[in-house]
């Protein structure tokens, strides 16, 4: 029974936290990717504005935002990461095999 109540949290959990990425990802233009797992959470930062590489964490993209995430929405380990460097260029990061530059403002749930 404890097993039973401890695998329904854990998707209710992360159902939740999904539910919370798949209502502001596709419209916010600062996330590129939302890549959701069992264990963490890595949302891929448009850190490029008016052509210039901006600090993410003055934008919100910090501790807080993350121990929110977490506490609010049950989210797994969440950490924010810019997607392109201090140039404007794409990392060369990949997601479900296809790299950063090949999404937008899309949530991508794995199972691991």
């Amino acid at each position: 029974m404890v097993l039973g109540l401890f695998l329904s949290s854990k998707t209710f959990a992360q159902s939740n936290c999904l539910k919370m990425l798949n209502s502001y990802v596709p419209d916010d233009d600062a996330i590129k990717v939302a890549h959701l797992t069992d264990k963490s959470l890595t949302l891929y930062i448009n850190n490029i504005r008016n052509m210039k590489d901006v600090d993410i964490v003055v934008f919100g993209f910090d501790k807080s935002m993350a121990d929110l995430m977490q506490k609010e929405y049950h989210c797994p380990k969440t950490k924010f990461i810019k997607a392109y460097d201090n140039y404007g260029i794409p990392k060369p990061i990949k997601v479900n095999g296809k790299l950063l530059k090949d999404y937008s403002n899309q949530v991508i749930l794995t199972e691991k």
